[in-house]
């Protein structure tokens, strides 16, 4: 990528211009990196309350989408889905375009039929995720074989 006309001036001032880097499938200064990590919710349809979860794609994602123990599977096509939970989210960046962004996934929720909102983690999420950890703790320590 070339330089910016921002770049150029700094420059001149002797100032360094801001490396770019790679985020989110997008090329952006690390200022530009959306700060805020949210959840996103449903609010209305059938999974009305249910917070998204991660995105799972390619051949046999339904199958796959199984090992992830959520409330509800929401397909985006054929072979892209979404992990819908009860009472927690992934984190997803605010605005951010990509797969880790809120913008695709409202987007692609809204092309779905659903509308959604924005959340912040509260403590009733943080007794969410704690729940859910102990839950995978014991379930690993049941299959793991003892040495």
């Amino acid at each position: 990528m070339g330089k910016t006309p921002k770049d150029i001036s700094a420059e001149e001032f002797g100032a360094k211009s801001e490396e770019l880097h790679e985020w989110d499938g997008v090329e952006r200064r690390v200022a530009d990196k959306p700060k805020r990590q949210l959840m996103v919710r449903i609010t209305s349809g059938e999974h009305k309350g249910l917070f998204v979860g991660p995105r799972i794609d390619g051949d046999g994602c339904l199958i796959r989408a199984l090992d992830y123990k959520g409330d509800t599977v929401l397909a985006l096509g054929p072979e892209e889905v979404l992990i819908l939970h009860k009472n927690l989210g992934m984190s997803f960046f605010e605005g951010a375009p990509g797969i880790i962004g809120t913008q695709k996934l409202q987007t692609d929720l809204k092309a779905l039929g659903y509308e959604s909102e924005l959340v912040e983690e509260g403590p009733e999420h943080l007794q969410a995720r704690e729940k859910i950890m102990q839950d995978l703790t014991a379930r690993i320590k049941t299959t793991q074989p003892e040495n």
